[in-house]
């Protein structure tokens, strides 16, 4: 699910004058956004920054590098890129 499919949701659900500034997927979403700044390498092109999947893992690994840390010292590194096509997959 994207972050907009998202929104559209908590907009059926709670009315087009909903204000999801408390929402805790939506403050996941904006911190995940902040710490992209931080990145620099060339994977992040496979980074799907509109999923709504992962979030947890995916600020955990943001965090990381924000704090210096290198890829092959954080945990799970790659698993945050969801359009990474699975290993065998031949790309174009």
């Amino acid at each position: 699910m994207t972050i907009n499919d998202y929104i559209d949701e908590l907009v059926k659900k709670h009315g087009k004058d909903y204000d999801g500034s408390n929402d805790p997927v939506i403050k996941k979403h904006d911190e995940i956004t902040r710490l992209l700044a931080y990145t620099k390498d060339p994977l992040f092109q496979y980074f799907d920054v509109d999923s709504v999947e992962l979030l947890d893992l995916k600020i955990e690994v943001l965090t990381a590098i924000k704090d210096g840390k290198l890829p092959k010292d954080i945990p799970r590194f790659y698993d945050i890129f969801e359009l990474l096509p699975p290993e065998g997959q031949v790309w174009d």
